[in-house]
Formats: structure tokens, C-alpha cells, sequence
């Protein structure tokens, strides 16, 4: 995820690295999957890291619009709770099946992501902004939102307390048993 205005920069920089451009955007079978549905927003750019993985560029005006700027001039001693490095050493330092790949080595070009806290934040937006405009990548927000109950929490990496009240409140609202789509637009 970029600043919309640095989707072209991100997107040549990874051309710059030898990353391979997809030669087909529209059907590339590693974003769009092989029955040819996305289950989740297609990337605004991306370049294939192999065959089967990619770099996806997303605009942050539409994934995580509440986020602050992402601008690389940040220091990184500043970094609050709404960004982390991800090579935090607090994040999983190995590869652990159904956890990812762990955390990136340290890098003298930093990648920043999203806390958790931000992230689960940004999950309930978009389910609910889904739900309002009868999207269809509603199932994947819920499932990301179960990936963080049953297996971030376990790391703790995640504290709801630090989650902005109402996405706190649909948060707590969704562990107790299925979550009626109706309910998240509710608030």
C-alpha cells in the first residue's frame, strides 16, 4: 500500500529491482486466482515475484484511509502505534505454518506496515464499507478478522484496548458468536 500519488513510483521502482511485470493485469491468474474471481479488491499495480507470488500496489485512499501518510522521509524512531517496521524483532522472526513467512531481515530500505491494531481497524472499515456497497469481498474481511483472533492474538501482538472505540466494539461484538452483516453497519 502506497500514498496514491506514489502508485507509479512504487511500480517502477519494483520494475527497477527486476521484479517481472505481469503481462496481463486484467486476468493474471496470480491476482485474480484461478477461477478467474478476486477475492479481495484487485491491486492498483503489482509485479510477479515468481510464478505463483506477487508484489501487489494498493492506493491507501482504499484500503486503510484513516492511516496517516506513509511518506519514506518518516524517521523510523518515530514510527507510532498506527505503523511498524516490518522487521520489528516483536513480530515472528520464523517461518510458522498458517503465520507467514516471519519478519523481514533488516533492510537499509525499511518496509513499513500496519500495527495490528490499525489493521483490524482497517478490516472492520472496509467489511462494513463492503456490506453498504453490496461488495463481494465481505467474506474475505472475515476471514482476516478470524486470522487475527485465532492466531495474531496468540503472539501478542494484539491488545484490543488500543483499537478506536466503535471498531473495538464491533470487534468484541464479532467474538461472540457469528456477526449478522446488518450488525456491522449498524454502528
Amino acid at each position: 500500500m502506497v500514498d496514491d500519488d506514489k502508485v507509479d513510483l512504487a511500480y517502477s521502482t519494483l520494475r527497477g529491482l527486476d521484479y517481472t511485470p505481469c503481462a496481463d493485469p486484467l486476468t493474471c491468474m496470480v491476482t485474480y486466482g484461478h477461477n478467474g474471481h478476486h477475492s479481495f479488491k484487485p491491486p492498483s499495480a503489482h509485479v510477479h515475484i515468481n510464478y505463483r507470488d506477487s508484489i501487489d500496489i494498493y492506493k491507501k485512499s482504499e484500503i486503510l484511509w484513516k492511516l496517516p501518510s506513509l511518506e519514506l522521509s518518516a524517521p523510523d524512531n518515530v514510527l507510532g502505534p498506527d505503523i511498524i517496521l516490518a522487521s520489528d524483532p516483536r513480530l515472528p522472526q520464523y517461518k510458522r505454518l498458517g503465520k507467514g513467512q516471519g519478519a523481514f531481515q533488516k533492510s537499509e530500505y525499511p518496509v513499513r506496515i500496519p500495527s495490528v491494531h490499525r489493521f483490524v481497524e482497517a478490516l472492520i472499515r472496509l467489511k462494513k464499507w463492503n456490506l453498504t456497497h453490496m461488495l463481494q469481498y465481505v467474506p474475505y474481511w472475515a476471514v482476516m478478522l478470524t486470522y487475527v483472533d485465532e492466531i495474531v492474538d496468540d503472539d501478542g501482538l494484539f491488545d484490543v484496548n488500543y483499537l478506536e472505540p466503535s471498531c473495538r466494539k464491533r470487534y468484541l461484538k464479532s467474538l461472540k458468536g457469528p456477526m449478522k452483516s446488518m450488525d456491522l453497519v449498524k454502528d
